[in-house]
């Protein structure tokens, strides 16, 4: 039987749920007054005036206060629309109830209108962190009685029903529009005192670089006006470098700027010869040489005389690796956003240099308390750690000595609630919440703190380069050898040493024989005291030489011996790089086990349920075969691994290339089944390829190109860019071309693909090419780009020379 009437049971709330609420949501009494100033924005203020005052009692300054008894208050007054009695009851009383969710649900506003911030109807609960008591002064307009309310937060711990908290309320005369709010009976007081403390929450709370469009904020502490932060144009202006990033939805755009006095070497030598020979001619010689150097970015000399070079980038939502898709395969948009970003040397000699402020420790005190790059939704700030690009990451993780570093780094990214509703912030606004626009936004943002690190890291490595190459008094030597081909090129100086000191030691024996020969015919005559003296300085010259000779000869053999150690280290480095290469192949053996064993734990899990039941099921003999397939695919991996090991690396025999890569093509055909990817191996010649060589490096250098491909044709594939990716093999003896049918090469990477480090790829180790190149190397072969494009304008081919290898029968 259904109960119905006033007997029926139905929910209520305690009124502690809701006083827990507003504690757990709201962190602190200042962000409880950002969330009540953001209440004014969103009633369409012009401005919020808040006043503090920890001394004054409410009936001195408030006679018809509801609480006269209180101590202490926040006053906070706008010029918004106000709030009827119909409001205040309906909406304002009734928690979580927001008329602004409901209008930004339906996109209810014109181009010039404000998007409301709020929507969760929860942030004025934030308000019992500030004071006991709460009353609101408001009028619509001014022809209407103004309505006033009040309530005490200690009732909601003497009552038992939410409905049962008293609320007074009383109407009085007109009053212009707007409303004020009054927070009486101050809970810590103290708090308030710390004026430097507000000041730099408040630079987190609003933004400091645009403050809030339209929207006027004053703070006034016990009669105090409080300097709500500003990062002026002259403060900006002595920033070493500056970022910026502006995406418009589907394209995001980079763009930095770097002055000549951020690329001076920390090394005195460096430094000095950077004096000298940068910034004498303002840096002219020098731009010719980064512009050569750093052709993964489009770099430029400054327009503006405050600036040395500029870089730009652009890519396209679409091209980010592991972008979240919707449901017909196309990237979920964040929205439009902007950010900028700010660099300061807190260096003693800059600091000293700046004229902002009177004293360099306020200069330092300031950037360090404004360091840090926050988040701002229409000028107001949402509670984000202060790294929140991870620009730490960059240095504990040893990707950029060079880049910026959060210490000394000042920005914001700036959303709005009109282009970004997708970027959701939590209940408690502490962030964002994770979902796929969201995800994507990080991505985004992940691709500006690369490319912030990559122009940094190229323009002061090339700077030091450059200074290195003036510091030489020879000049021969260029920064860009290798240790060969620097050592070769001290042999060669060396070998021209030798010979001028076998000339010297000819010229010391003739002058010492001239010398004897003049003394023998003159024995019995007195010399001159002038040709006397003469012959003295000559012998003591000849001594002198002699010392320089010997110690030139201890040059050369020292270096022989660093010749030594040069080998012997060139040894050890190309064993690091088979470990590494090693590493690689582990790396994608250990991920093929992974999914056997999930295979193999899933099927011995259904079997295991099923072998409960009567009678026995057929299903046992069919995971049998798995487990012997499964098993069959292990020795496999483990067959493909040996050839790595050490024990086998150093072998070298004679095989077909084609009978090799066809071989490799079917291992991965059967790694990638049921997926929309192949491997298509073409001879071109006429007959095989047989080669001579160590088959386990064969195997890593075609296995890292291959896992290359194969990770971009993944995203191409996901991305619904292509139907089926397709690895082409082409083999002409002594060449071969390798290539996809994917996305291509990224412009930005073409000069130094084959650099340790470098890399196109999101998380990637920027070691697979180089390992490539070193392997081929070591067997007397090359890799390059092959100079065609793609569709899309990319290099896509890479061409290996196998001459080294190459049977010159085939």
């Amino acid at each position: 039987m259904k109960t119905q009437g006033l007997g029926a049971p139905r929910f209520d709330v305690h009124p502690s749920v809701v006083f827990k609420l507003g504690e757990d949501l709201i962190t602190d009494e200042l962000q409880a007054l950002l969330e009540l100033v953001k209440n004014s924005y969103d009633a369409k203020a012009s401005y919020a005036n808040v006043v503090i005052d920890t001394r004054a009692s409410l009936k001195e300054e408030f006679p018809d206060t509801f609480f006269p008894g209180e101590v202490g208050y926040v006053r906070i007054t706008d010029d918004g629309e106000g709030m009827s009695l119909e409001d205040i009851t309906s909406a304002w009383m009734v928690v979580s109830n927001s008329p602004k969710r409901r209008a930004k649900a339906d996109r209810r506003f014109a181009s010039s209108e404000r998007v409301p911030l709020g929507d969760k109807g929860l942030g004025r609960l934030g308000a019992q962190r500030i004071a006991k008591t709460v009353e609101v002064y408001t009028s619509t307009d001014s022809r209407t009685p103004s309505n006033h309310v009040g309530f005490e937060w200690g009732s909601f711990t003497q009552h038992h029903r939410l409905g049962d908290i008293p609320v007074q309320s009383a109407q009085s005369g007109s009053r212009k529009r707007g409303t004020t709010l009054l927070l009486g009976g101050l809970l810590e007081p103290e708090r308030w005192l710390n004026k430097r403390r507000i000041e730099e929450r408040l630079a987190e709370l609003i933004s400091p670089f645009s403050g809030v469009e339209k929207f006027e904020l004053v703070v006034t502490v016990d009669g105090t006006e409080l300097d709500v932060a500003e990062i002026t144009r002259n403060m900006r202006g002595a920033a070493d470098s500056a970022f910026r990033l502006v995406f418009d939805g589907e394209r995001l755009t980079l763009s930095g700027k770097v002055k000549l006095r951020a690329l001076t070497p920390a090394e005195s030598t460096r430094r000095n010869t950077f004096q000298t020979e940068c910034e004498a001619d303002g840096g002219a010689k020098l731009f010719e040489y980064l512009a050569k150097g750093i052709p993964e970015s489009r770099i430029r000399k400054s327009r503006s005389a405050a600036w040395f070079v500029e870089f730009a980038e652009s890519y396209s939502l679409a091209d980010l690796e592991d972008i979240e898709l919707d449901a017909a395969q196309n990237p979920v948009s964040p929205g439009r956003f902007e950010g900028e970003v700010d660099a300061f040397s807190l260096a003693a000699s800059r600091v000293k240099e700046q004229e902002l402020f009177e004293a360099s420790a306020d200069y330092k005190n300031y950037v360090k308390t404004l360091a840090g790059v926050r988040v701002y939704r229409d000028g107001f700030g949402i509670r984000v750690d202060r790294d929140f690009l991870n620009l730490s990451q960059q240095q504990t993780t040893g990707r950029s000595w060079y880049g910026l570093r959060p210490g000394n780094t000042i920005g914001f990214i700036s959303i709005s609630a009109r282009d970004n509703p997708q970027l959701v912030e939590t209940t408690d606004r502490e962030g964002f919440k994770d979902t796929p626009a969201h995800r994507n936004f990080r991505l985004l943002l992940d691709k500006f703190v690369e490319f912030t690190a990559r122009v940094l890291e190229s323009a002061r490595r090339r700077t030091t380069e450059y200074c290195d190459m003036h510091i030489s008094s020879e000049g021969d030597i260029e920064p860009g050898w290798t240790p060969e081909q620097t050592a070769a090129a001290i042999d060669t100086q060396l070998k021209g040493i030798q010979k001028e000191v076998r000339k010297l030691r000819g010229g010391r024996r003739t002058v010492r024989a001239a010398a004897n020969a003049l003394r023998e015919q003159t024995v019995d005559k007195k010399l001159p005291r002038a040709v006397q003296e003469s012959l003295e300085r000559m012998e003591e010259a000849l001594e002198s030489t002699t010392d320089s000779l010997e110690a030139l000869e201890s040059v050369g053999t020292r270096f022989q011996v660093l010749r030594a150690q040069i080998d012997a280290f060139d040894e050890r480095l190309a064993r690091a790089y088979e470990v590494m290469s090693l590493g690689l192949t582990a790396e994608a053996f250990a991920h093929e086990v992974k999914h056997v064993v999930d295979g193999l734990q899933r099927r011995s899990s259904s079997v295991l349920r099923e072998l409960k039941k009567e009678p026995k099921p057929a299903r046992v003999e069919s995971f049998v075969r798995h487990v012997q397939a499964s098993v069959a695919a292990l020795r496999r991996q483990l067959a493909r691994l040996e050839p790595s090991l050490r024990f086998a690396r150093e072998r070298r025999e004679e095989f077909d290339l084609i009978e090799f890569l066809t071989s490799l093509s079917e291992y991965h055909h059967g790694r990638w089944k049921p997926e929309a990817l192949a491997i298509r191996v073409v001879n071109m010649g006429d007959g095989s390829f047989r080669v001579l060589a160590n088959r386990g490096k064969f195997t890593q250098i075609f296995d890292n190109l291959i896992l290359n491909s194969e990770h971009w044709l993944r995203q191409d594939l996901r991305q619904g860019r292509i139907e089926r990716g397709e690895i082409l093999i082409e083999v002409q003896t002594p060449y071969l071309w390798l290539s996809d049918n994917g996305r291509g090469i990224e412009q930005r990477v073409e000069g130094s693909l084959f650099e340790p480090f470098v890399t196109a790829r999101r998380g990637g180790r920027g070691l697979g090419l180089f390992l490539v190149r070193e392997f081929l190397k070591s067997e007397g072969c090359d890799i390059d780009v092959y100079p065609d494009r793609n569709a899309s304008g990319r290099l896509y081919c890479f061409e290996m020379d196998l001459s080294g290898v190459a049977d010159e029968r085939s």
